[in-house]
């Protein structure tokens, strides 16, 4: 909305003093001191891991851009132009074909890990953004090219249902000490998205995808932040995500963790192909010694529709239901 200053000299004295306000502001929010603290924390967790999650460093290129402005500060000049060098940092002013975004992005001869300011205040939120946007510049370098796929499914009544199922699931997997518990949360969990999949036969890639994108991203960020609450915080990640009214572009961030934890536990080669080849309900069934794969016990089953088909899903989600708290 346009603002009018009346009064004359009044009202220029105000639109000055909002004029510095707002300069000040995009200052603060790119200044030298936030991104020494920035460019530092990146470079101690990616240092820390020294490229054994996915066999390359996450370290690289960063630019912290203001979407206000586009102004931005780096810690690496430009390839294809050099950029105005500002003590240990670079700046500049991002032309209006860069998307400012929490992104990686290719850009003056660089793939950089593009964080958009002001960054979270939190310091373990600040290292799980960190390492998932570092993890988005080496995903093609390692194969797992991103591929973005529109998810109708969790745009209906029945797919938001089973998805917030299978969060419970995963949550109460989280919790559980003994490892029947687990096993039996996980087959939950399994089994409502493979009630999902058969009943939305498009589905499965589609997520699957998502997962290997976001997912895998996200679950790097958790593993790589060093917070030794990661369990803990995940367990709350999962029940925020049990209130989300829309999923189709934000599930990935909740189920991504849990699925991608098993593979981290492979070697890894074996985990790299894995994830980029396969379903993660088939991985997760592997991982837990279930008896088939969530697909084929399915297709066995006489369809979603049909009393046959849904009773194994419906005790399922009873399993679920009970181990839940009631929602908000």
């Amino acid at each position: 909305m346009a603002l009018r200053f009346g009064g004359g000299r009044l009202g220029l004295a105000m639109g000055l003093v909002l004029f510095s306000a707002e300069a000040a502001l995009a200052q603060a929010r790119l200044d030298a001191a936030s991104a020494t603290t920035v460019f530092g924390q990146a470079q101690a967790l990616c240092d820390a891991d020294g490229g054994r999650a996915w066999g390359v460093s996450l370290c690289g290129p960063i630019l912290i851009a203001d979407p206000a402005t586009r102004d931005f500060i780096a810690n690496a000049d430009g390839v294809d132009a050099p950029l105005e060098r500002e003590g240990a940092f670079f700046t500049g002013r991002l032309p209006d074909s860069v998307p400012i975004a929490n992104t990686a992005v290719r850009w003056n001869g660089r793939v950089w890990t593009m964080l958009m300011a002001p960054l979270p205040e939190d310091e373990t939120a600040r290292s799980i953004l960190l390492m998932h946007e570092a993890w988005h510049r080496i995903q093609d370098q390692i194969g797992l090219k991103a591929i973005h796929a529109d998810q109708p499914q969790l745009e209906t009544e029945a797919g938001r249902l089973s998805l917030r199922l299978e969060l419970r699931a995963l949550s109460a997997a989280l919790a559980a000490v003994e490892t029947v518990e687990r096993r039996r949360a996980v087959e939950d969990a399994l089994a409502l998205r493979a009630w999902r999949h058969a009943r939305f036969p498009e589905a499965q890639a589609a997520e699957d995808a998502m997962e290997r994108n976001e997912g895998v991203a996200e679950y790097t960020g958790r593993l790589l932040s060093r917070d030794d609450q990661m369990t803990s915080r995940l367990a709350a990640h999962l029940a925020r995500g049990d209130r989300v009214r829309a999923y189709a572009r934000s599930f990935a961030y909740y189920t991504g963790p849990p699925m991608a934890s098993f593979w981290m536990r492979l070697r890894r080669a074996g985990r790299r192909t894995g994830i980029a080849a396969r379903d993660w309900g088939g991985c997760w069934r592997a991982r837990w010694s279930c008896r088939s794969s969530p697909m084929k016990r399915s297709s066995r089953n006489a369809g979603p529709d049909t009393g046959r088909r849904r009773s194994r899903p419906r005790k399922r989600q009873g399993r679920a239901n009970r181990r839940r708290a009631s929602p908000p």
